[in-house]
């Protein structure tokens, strides 16, 4: 288990490195968050830097490692739409509307294999300065934060949260309620065990969940 852990992080941190501005998943006609570079908290509040990303995020890398043909035992990086909660209110949960057909659903259901990483990075939104490619930024610029989120993932079932993730998720995806039910799409979540972060020079820094939910955005 252990193995795997290391195996899903260090893909995690390859998949970051090769994300690159996605004005196209963004489009004017989807709900969005405004993200500017002078509203970030500052670099040297990790915690609430962290939560900011992934409040801004509509979408994330779901690693995972693979259990199908021709990929076994590989890491696994699939695009996965994501909510924490609507614009103004931010759980610091990521919420999914994932269907059991999904490869990386089947991947993490496999027996012993549910640890998952999602990764995250301000290229991932535009407005960005320091994730802008020129020469004055880059989506590897230690400036643009990124962000990886460690843990299990779980299916959603207390009615009360239920209630809030397909709020979340409906609200700044509203295509979600109109795909198949025949899919079985399932609102699930992260079970989040760690937090790492990189916003600037000298290396990347571990948050426990503690910190991270505690912060105020």
């Amino acid at each position: 288990m252990a193995i795997i852990n290391i195996d899903v992080f260090s893909f995690a941190m390859c998949v970051l490195f090769l994300l690159k501005m996605a004005d196209v998943c963004n489009a004017s006609s989807l709900p969005t968050i405004e993200v500017k570079s002078e509203d970030r908290p500052p670099f040297t509040h990790y915690a609430e830097r962290a939560r900011y990303v992934v409040h801004k995020s509509n979408w994330t890398v779901l690693n995972t490692i693979s259990t199908h043909p021709g990929m076994v035992g590989y890491p696994f990086g699939n695009i996965a739409s994501v909510s924490d909660g609507p614009a103004t209110n931010s759980s610091g949960v990521p919420y999914f509307y994932l269907t059991t057909l999904d490869v990386s659903v089947q991947d993490f259901q496999a027996p012993g294999n549910n640890n998952v990483s999602l990764s995250f990075s301000e290229a991932m939104t535009p407005g960005v300065n320091d994730c802008v490619t020129n020469k004055d930024g880059d989506p590897e610029n230690p400036l643009c934060t990124r962000v990886v989120l460690l843990g299990q993932m779980r299916t959603v079932t207390d009615t009360q949260e239920l209630d809030f993730a397909k709020e979340a998720l409906f609200s700044r995806h509203p295509l979600m309620p109109s795909w198949s039910s025949s899919h079985t799409f399932i609102v699930m979540k992260l079970d989040i065990t760690d937090v790492w972060m990189i916003d600037f020079f000298g290396g990347g820094k571990h948050i426990t969940p503690k910190d991270y939910f505690n912060a105020k955005i």
